[in-house]
């Protein structure tokens, strides 16, 4: 599969061993899963205990995934949580992808529940490394030129085409520039100080014309006005 993206999913595992939001399983011992350039948002849960639990997918067998990002919320009983994927395997290949969601509330816990797999340019968010993950993806074959497009975050590039990216990213809410929750005066605000500093953060470039001006404040009222 490719280019393919899951926002505000929610998927409960209920008694599934493997419970994930592109696939409970991904591949097969008979048959090797593609995975390219794909996105999952929203939340996993899972009651059972001992189930393979991941934002991607809960467990795998033989499978490339490259170019995905995940950001999701997972929670599971037992050890087999991870905010990419539950459990891996030896046959398992992730390239170039990262996961920036949380694995039983906890922002650092871990990208694979169990068995990694073979990684190459994997990167998980541990609360610190946002700057990291988003200069080494903007390298990446298939991703945006700019690493922070995605309300801070990388995107792929077929997402920034589209046009409606700034919403369907699974990153907060657009316009949301202080991350308090709400799009409100304070954000309008922002705008004027990011104007006025000259920094033009990208960040604040709500209609992604390459420029932060008073456009982007129209924006934010805007937005604050279909509320």
């Amino acid at each position: 599969m490719k280019n393919l993206g899951f926002y505000n999913a929610a998927v409960d595992g209920a008694s599934a061993q493997s419970t994930g939001i592109l696939a409970g399983i991904l591949g097969t011992e008979e048959a090797a899963a593609l995975v390219d350039k794909c996105y999952v948002n929203g939340t996993v849960t899972s009651e059972l205990a001992g189930a393979a639990v991941g934002a991607l997918a809960g467990s795998t067998f033989e499978a490339t995934v490259s170019n995905v990002y995940t950001n999701a919320a997972v929670s599971a009983k037992g050890t087999h949580a991870g905010d990419f994927i539950g459990t891996g395997s030896e046959t398992l290949t992730v390239l170039n992808s990262y996961s920036a969601g949380k694995a039983n509330g906890s922002q650092a816990a871990r990208a694979f529940g169990d068995t990694e797999g073979d990684t190459e340019n994997f990167l998980f968010y541990d609360g610190e490394n946002r700057q990291a993950i988003c200069s080494a993806a903007s390298k990446w074959e298939g991703w945006h030129e700019d690493g922070t497009v995605g309300l801070g975050w990388p995107l792929l590039q077929w997402q920034v085409e589209r046009g409606d990216h700034a919403r369907l990213c699974g990153f907060g809410i657009q316009g949301d520039l202080n991350q308090d929750g709400k799009v409100d005066i304070a954000d309008a605000v922002t705008v004027l100080n990011i104007m006025a500093a000259g920094t033009n953060d990208t960040s604040a470039d709500l209609n992604q014309d390459g420029k932060v001006d008073i456009a982007d404040f129209v924006t934010v009222l805007n937005i604050m006005a279909e509320q």
